[in-house]
């Protein structure tokens, strides 16, 4: 028991690291205003925890709503990002993100008084 504590203790700086590097190196082809809206987009896509794959109503950290497959394609969209900018390409990165970002405005509600 002890032992697998310490494995996952370890893995969380290592996993963390990684991540840190991936962005490092996505800084290098991706322009500010592109990660910052990377950042923001990831801040909702990572709230989304679907309990089942066909589950129908998933909620986000701004409160939007959507399906288990598109929070799935959600992250999958975020990842491809992140992949074209640690390409070198900016442009492609920028169109997915761009449609990524649609979907999030499409699906946000604003509650007004």
């Amino acid at each position: 028991m002890k032992s697998k504590l310490t494995s996952a203790l370890l893995l969380v700086p290592v996993c963390g690291f990684a991540a840190l590097a991936a962005a490092s190196t996505a800084r290098a082809a991706c322009d500010a205003t592109l990660l910052a809206t990377y950042g923001q987009a990831s801040r909702v896509v990572a709230s989304l925890h679907p309990d089942k794959p066909s589950q129908m109503r998933v909620f986000a950290v701004d409160g939007s709503v959507y399906t288990a497959g598109e929070a799935q394609w959600l992250k999958s969209q975020l990842h491809e990002v992140l992949a074209a900018c640690q390409r070198g390409d900016g442009e492609s990165a920028g169109a997915l993100l761009s449609d990524l970002k649609g979907t999030l405005i499409s699906h946000h509600s604003i509650v007004q008084d």
